[in-house]
């Protein structure tokens, strides 16, 4: 008994980065990740949203666009497992700020070097730059909210995300004078340093610290012994992780390929589109993770699923700007609510020594669905058009709710049994 409160009290994080002292949500450092990430996203979402248009103005297909954002996935896929583990034991602010001066390096690339050949290596380096950064966001951030409000403070900080996609790709399209991307590149390059100096001014640039010197050696010796697959992979977050990674899959058809749909069917508002996307997402984040919290994912995820599916349905067959604009805004309600609803589930269960890895798996996960959403997306467009696009997306959002009712009934019964073991 005295053994298990012992490891219960070694596990808590610092007072003072994790509120367990006071069940505050706005705290000072709450707020100051979340801006971080408001830039982070801003930098990525300006890059990635209008890629396609980039090498489409170079004269490629939709297929190299997809391809480029499978090898910016993979480098992301990689860096996130390792940085999840090191984040666990190492320096933060060291660790945001490399992502950070590798991403401003990649971005300032494309300008530099339009050429082909070295895309997929400048792509690579992106994403390594931008998964090191957000990965370090996102354990930072779990370590400042109460367990209690994990989900109203995952959906509120999710809400970086979609101020950043309402305004991020408008102003790298806004950038775009004749063709020329130079200037959304280097900006973008300009959002992620501010990023990396905010969050240089936060508390949060280690992770727990160790007692003494003896307990560091410890772990050095143990990383020297043996490595696992699970050291860098958190099994408790797997599930949830996966589903959220399907649903990806299809979201990709949206924020990858919907500006280049907009303009081969001469619709040209596709900002105001965007615009409806995020002010939904905003508009749904703002009380889905209470009701995570208070009811548990399902009754989230189900509505927020069946939303999507007919978003994806409406623009399989838009006809009219006015088709096209309700789409947006039920994908928007629907694509807000379920990050936060299975980050939530990937995280809440996870002893705060393992938060790294279980962040960096749920993460990963998502930057798999994207890439693998953005490859298939960009070779069923090339082969059978937009249609079939939005078609195998509702096919793929099917799939995720069928599999979610499964998987998170038993999620959160082996939750419920394990929190009253512990109590």
């Amino acid at each position: 008994m005295h053994q298990d409160q012992k490891l219960k009290s070694e596990d808590r994080l610092p007072d003072d980065l994790n509120g367990s002292n006071k069940e505050k949500l706005w705290s000072r450092p709450f707020i100051l990740v979340s801006l971080t990430a408001l830039f982070t996203y801003l930098a990525s979402l300006m890059i990635n949203n209008n890629l396609s248009l980039f090498i489409n103005s170079l004269g490629e297909s939709a297929t190299f666009s997809g391809s480029l954002l499978l090898v910016y996935t993979v480098a992301a896929i990689i860096s996130r497992l390792i940085n999840g583990y090191l984040l666990d034991h190492k320096n933060r602010l060291f660790i945001m700020i490399a992502g950070c001066l590798i991403f401003s390096i990649a971005a300032i690339s494309y300008g530099v070097f339009p050429y082909f050949y070295i895309f997929p290596v400048i792509s690579f380096i992106l994403g390594v730059g931008f998964a090191t950064a957000s990965t370090t966001l996102a354990v930072s951030v779990v370590d400042v909210l109460p367990r209690a409000k994990m989900g109203e403070g995952l959906g509120y900080y999710s809400l970086t995300w979609a101020f950043a996609s309402t305004i991020g790709p408008s102003i790298g399209l806004h950038l775009i004078f004749d063709n020329d991307f130079t200037y959304m590149f280097l900006i973008s390059a300009i959002f992620i340093m501010i990023a990396g100096v905010l969050y240089s001014n936060q508390c949060l640039s280690r992770v727990h610290k160790t007692k003494n010197n003896s307990e560091d050696k410890q772990i050095g010796s143990s990383i020297r012994k043996k490595i696992s697959l699970w050291d860098f992979i958190e099994k408790k977050a797997l599930l949830p992780s996966i589903l959220q990674a399907i649903v990806y899959m299809a979201s990709c058809s949206v924020f990858v390929f919907i500006t280049l749909f907009a303009k081969t069917r001469g619709i040209d508002e596709v900002g105001l589109f965007l615009i409806i996307v995020a002010v939904s997402m905003i508009l749904s984040r703002m009380f889905v993770g209470r009701i995570v919290d208070q009811k548990g994912p399902l009754y989230v995820v189900v509505p927020a699923l069946l939303l999507s599916m007919t978003a994806y349905l409406l623009l399989a067959f838009a006809d009219s700007v006015t088709v096209f604009l309700i789409a947006g805004s039920l994908f928007g309600f629907s694509a807000g609510a379920t990050s936060p609803a299975f980050n939530s589930e990937a995280v809440r269960y996870v002893s705060p020594k393992r938060i790294g890895a279980a962040s960096a798996t749920y993460l990963f996960s998502t930057d798999l669905g994207f890439g693998i959403g953005a490859v298939l997306g960009g070779m069923l467009i090339d082969h059978l058009g937009f249609r079939y696009l939005y078609v195998a997306a509702m096919i793929c959002a099917l799939f995720s709710m069928i599999l979610s009712i499964i998987v998170l009934r038993k999620n959160k019964t082996a939750g419920l049994t394990e929190a009253n073991i512990s109590e």
